[in-house]
């Protein structure tokens, strides 16, 4: 065993120091990776020739004076002639908005890149000698990295051992043993798995770089090599790109402060990054002074002072498309392949983001919080653009700025959602009760519910109380009480598992809940929504749909994942409701600026007007829009006047409305009835609509009100209705004596 032992450690030797050898006779930095996705030119896209040619460059077509080869472009006036590997395709504009794309009505464009990696616009990757960077630099790494790394071997047999005792004990989380060497042997020569065989190479390699070059050698290298988040992104590669990137500064320049909060960094990059996660960069920043403290490198005063200092990051220099769908991407892929792989080699991830549509949710966003006024002058914005057919994310904006921000609020910032919480309760009222309709009435009246000991009025926007609506009419106007009662129908307990179904986990079983009082991101709330155009199905949002490893070979990609949330019927009732928001209700403001009448969605304001939300769809396309202040300071805002404009501008910019009126599954019927009373239409009612029912719920007697020989019929539906709600009498406030209990409020 002892010969096998030591035959196989010559072999690990050998391989490594032929490894070394081979690295150091060619240049160290490896192949450029890209980040791509695909543009769809349609009719109806408000961007103009510019915007597709440069959408075209970025994809490698050619911009000629005239076509030749498949790959060439050209553009004269208001139309672009592309040379496609099928043949031409003309696309002509009108007031920078796509008027037609001939021959087919659609082009296609693979390949655009929106971010490429390990490279930043107007920046260079620099390698820094060691004596050109700070003292403190050096050890702010040395104490978080590897405090030995001048007296031990490659290899820091005290801190493997120290590291294993204290994951024995999961005493502050999981540590690792590997000193500065080994980690610059992993990342110059070994992937991100953790096996032994990995380890065991990863040993020797050190040994070797130990013996071929100095400790200062090996330093200098760590230096320009180690991974320090991404960017645009780009992945950053060395303290001098990081130093640049974070701090507007050279390496050499850095403070004690900005050197602390790099070393904070390397263990997990992205996410301990200052730009997208401050606080967290903070505390590292913290942890790493008070170590350097223990470790005697500086003083505990000096320590202190530098913790009160502000942690300033400058604004990101460059422009790359879709910057946080790029972020998104990358943290997707390097949580399976591992931290930092994505800029340390050739990898082409094919994320799921249109190009054209991206540009358009830009501009939109700029517009929309442009027009917020001075006094909203921080307040911050959110898009996301899903296909409920498959989840793909087509758009993302985390932000009014990027370059000042590159904290993603689309993915991670959590808000109380409001009244966009009311179609999903409908659409679970429907499922629960086969008979309810649209056209079922419910009370608006004041009700009083004890719940858990504690009293709760619940009150409308407006403070006024109409007595009766339809549910159509109460969720077109967005009115709270008939909101608790719809939940009162599924059920406090229900209501929050059957959301949770959806996505929105954090629901609860409260009654606050039906006025949508948890948190959710603006991704997540989309992908809630696809239930309605995905007639029941729920579909999970993804950003990856393909990556290509550095061998060529094809790695993982993120498959479309469906589930059933609820019945056909019951979403498509709910999705009849929502177009009412917007043809008559809290939506309809931008009805002049929607060239279709199949759009739905809805409004959503929270207590104090602090977060103003838009969630809706036309087709296939669901699009949420957050907006508000990232400390919860009041917008002064409702959904309509601040969200609503963004949502309809990039819907109506997107060229993918539905035309064509959806068609209705089966359990549901369409009759025409009274606008008012959604009965059988009478001779003197107004202009008949078409209204939609579960079916053996729909009208079966004439209108009353309309009706001069009418038997009042219409009178005694609401006195039953008020009956099974109320009981006997004159509606009185509710009183719940038992936690979430009201009574079950069905149809004999």
């Amino acid at each position: 065993m002892a010969l096998l032992a030591g035959a196989g450690g010559w072999w690990l030797h050998l391989e490594a120091s032929t490894a070394v050898d081979t690295l150091f006779s060619r240049p160290i930095w490896k192949e450029n990776g890209h980040i791509t996705g695909t543009a769809n030119v349609v009719p109806g896209m408000a961007i103009g020739p510019n915007v597709l040619a440069e959408t075209l460059q970025a994809a490698g077509y050619s911009r000629v004076s005239g076509v030749a080869q498949s790959g060439d472009f050209t553009i004269e006036e208001d139309a672009i002639l592309i040379r496609l590997s099928s043949g031409d395709a003309l696309v002509t504009f009108r007031n920078d908005e796509v008027a037609s794309v001939s021959p087919d009505g659609r082009i296609q464009v693979v390949g655009v890149e929106l971010a490429g990696v390990g490279r930043m616009p107007g920046e260079i990757r620099r390698p820094v000698r060691r004596s050109e960077v700070p003292e403190h630099l050096v050890q702010a790494i040395l104490a978080m990295e590897d405090a030995r790394f001048f007296s031990h071997p490659g290899v820091d047999a005290l801190g493997i051992g120290r590291a294993l005792i204290a994951n024995l004990f999961h005493d502050g989380g999981m540590q690792g043993g590997s000193t500065l060497t080994q980690q610059l042997a992993k990342n110059l020569f070994l992937s991100a798995e953790r096996t032994l065989e990995r380890k065991l190479k990863e040993l020797a390699l050190a040994v070797v770089l130990e013996d071929r070059l100095s400790k200062e050698e090996i330093l200098e290298l760590y230096l320009n090599q180690v991974y320090l988040g991404q960017i645009l992104g780009v992945g950053i590669g060395g303290v001098d790109q990081a130093a640049q990137s974070y701090f507007g500064t050279s390496a050499r320049r850095l403070s004690l402060g900005q050197s602390a909060t790099l070393a904070g960094m390397i263990s997990a990059p992205n996410r301990y990054s200052p730009s997208r996660h401050p606080l967290v960069a903070r505390e590292r920043r913290d942890m790493t002074l008070d170590r350097m403290v223990k470790l005697g490198w500086i003083d505990a005063g000096v320590a202190e002072k530098t913790k009160r200092e502000t942690l300033v990051v400058v604004a990101s220099r460059g422009r790359k498309q879709a910057p946080w769908g790029v972020d998104f991407a990358v943290d997707r892929v390097e949580s399976e392949v591992g931290e930092g792989a994505v800029a340390g080699g050739a990898i082409h991830i094919q994320t799921t983001i249109d190009p054209l549509l991206q540009w358009v949710a830009e501009e939109s966003t700029r517009i929309g919080v442009q027009a917020l006024g001075a006094e909203n002058q921080d307040a911050q914005v959110a898009l996301v653009a899903l296909d409920a057919s498959n989840g793909d994310i087509l758009a993302m904006v985390g932000g009014k700025d990027y370059q000042a921000s590159q904290y993603n609020r689309a993915v991670h910032g959590h808000r109380q959602i409001g009244s966009t919480v009311k179609p999903l309760s409908w659409m679970f009222a429907y499922d629960t009760d086969p008979l309810l309709s649209p056209s079922t009435l419910v009370p608006d009246e004041p009700m009083e519910i004890v719940f858990d000991g504690t009293v709760w009025s619940p009150r409308n926007y407006d403070g006024k109380f109409v007595g009766e609506l339809s549910l159509h009419a109460a969720l077109q106007d967005s009115r709270n009480i008939p909101a608790v009662h719809v939940a009162e129908v599924v059920g406090f307990e229900t209501l929050a598992t059957r959301l949770r179904t959806v996505g929105l986990s954090t629901a609860r079983a409260l009654p606050a809940t039906s006025l949508g009082a948890f948190d959710a991101s603006p991704m997540t709330l989309a992908a809630a929504y696809t239930v309605f155009p995905g007639r029941g199905r729920v579909v999970e949002p993804r950003i990856v749909r393909a990556v290509r490893m550095p061998d060529g070979t094809e790695g993982w990609g993120l498959a479309v994942q469906k589930w059933r949330a609820t019945s056909s019927r019951s979403a498509f009732l709910a999705s009849m409701d929502l177009r009412g928001v917007i043809q008559g209700g809290t939506g309809r403001a931008v009805r002049k600026d929607i060239p279709t009448e199949w759009v739905a969605g809805k409004t959503g304001t929270t207590d104090g007007a602090r977060d103003a939300w838009f969630v809706g769809f036309s087709g296939d396309l669901v699009v949420a829009v957050w907006v508000g202040h990232d400390k919860g300071r009041v917008l002064g805002r409702t959904g309509a006047q601040a969200a609503l404009p963004i949502w309809a501008d990039f819907m109506a910019g997107s060229g993918r409305l539905a035309t064509d009126a959806p068609v209705e599954p089966d359990g549901v019927v369409g009759a025409l009835v009274c606008p008012e009373t959604s009965m059988i239409p009478a001779s003197e009612c107004p202009p008949a609509v078409t209204a939609w029912f579960s079916e053996g719920a729909e009208p079966t007697k004439v209108c009353a009100e309309h009706d001069s020989a009418g038997d009042g019929t219409v009178q005694e539906i609401i006195e039953s209705i008020r009956t099974r709600l109320n009981g006997p009498g004159p509606p009185e406030p509710v009183v719940k004596k038992k936690k979430g209990w009201l009574g079950r409020w069905r149809k004999d």
